[in-house]
């Protein structure tokens, strides 16, 4: 089961019971995945989506309006829900989609005031996601994909889309709008933001895995920046412990190790016995101080370069 999918099924699972949040949810389902429909003097929609939306849409719509959706399965996983009746025009201009002023039908593309109030744009939240949102993350557990985290929800009409990142920014969300091949995209990239959507349209369950994943992303991500630092730090000491090695054979081999005072030449041999240690294994070893030690290096180093 896709994240997307995961969020839709608890979205479904929530109950709307409040007659505004009921509109708003339909009129947000209907202009992302609806169309209006005529049918001679009779008006009303049609919206494709999987069955189980039709289910929960037609329960709604039924609640709200007292009439009940023809629902239809096609080939494959789709399934096409419509409603056209003599009350459908009072339905869409209850809905904000059309208006009529008593001598022609217009269509509205705004918002307008169907999302008013914070559970109203909870539930229209809800209505638009179910109908044209997707959302994808990161999952540590798949390392064959390498995508971001991304929230989108397509509009068919700028002005719609333009309304809903509005009437967004009131409750504190920011998404972005980017055109797409003549539709209109409203999207959060930020993980924090994604949560917060998730949360608001009651995915709560797709909210805590989301938050796992992303704690197992930062554990994933501190463990590799530990390993980078060990293998970074390995890479040092053994390209140090070369060239200083490299120092003195090219000092025992002219003058002779002998040649050297007491203090170098023990330094020296131990370089050249513990090629593996850090500067620090080495310097406990001879028992003087990490400083004391790099500082008779560096004279070794000097030797050889005169030779």
């Amino acid at each position: 089961m896709s994240f997307t999918t995961d969020v839709k099924n608890q979205i479904l699972s929530v109950k709307i019971t409040d007659g505004n949040a009921q509109r708003a949810f339909v009129s947000a389902f209907l202009r992302t995945c609806g169309s209006v429909e005529i049918v001679g003097d009779k008006f009303g929609f049609s919206a494709v989506c999987d069955l189980s939306t039709a289910k929960t849409f037609s329960k709604i719509v039924r609640n709200r309006y007292g009439e009940e959706p023809t629902v239809t399965c096609t080939k494959g996983e789709k399934t096409v829900v419509t409603l056209v009746s003599k009350n459908g025009l009072n339905i869409l201009s209850d809905l904000g989609i059309l208006s009529f002023d008593g001598a022609e039908v217009n269509v509205n593309l705004s918002v307008g005031s169907v999302a008013d109030g914070e559970e109203c744009f909870k539930a229209y939240s809800m209505g638009a996601f179910l109908g044209s949102g997707s959302v994808t993350v990161p999952f540590v557990e798949d390392k064959k994909k390498k995508t971001g985290y991304h929230l989108e929800i397509v509009f068919s009409k700028y002005v719609t889309a333009s309304d809903y990142c509005a009437l967004s920014a009131e409750y504190g969300f920011m998404p972005k709008l980017v055109e797409r091949k003549g539709q209109f995209v409203v999207y959060y990239k930020s993980v924090d933001e994604i949560g917060n959507f998730i949360a608001l349209v009651g995915a709560n369950s797709a909210y805590l895995k989301l938050a796992e994943l992303q704690i197992k992303k930062e554990i994933r991500n501190d463990a590799n920046r530990k390993v980078n630092c060990e293998v970074s730090n390995m890479t040092r000491t053994v390209n140090a412990s070369v060239s200083q090695r490299e120092d003195i054979n090219k000092i025992a081999q002219v003058l002779g190790l002998d040649a050297l005072k007491a203090p170098l030449k023990i330094v020296a041999e131990a370089r050249l016995t513990f090629e593996d240690y850090s500067m620090q294994e080495l310097a406990d070893h001879l028992g003087i101080t990490k400083s004391c030690l790099s500082h008779r290096l560096k004279k070794l180093s000097e030797i050889a370069k005169t030779l």
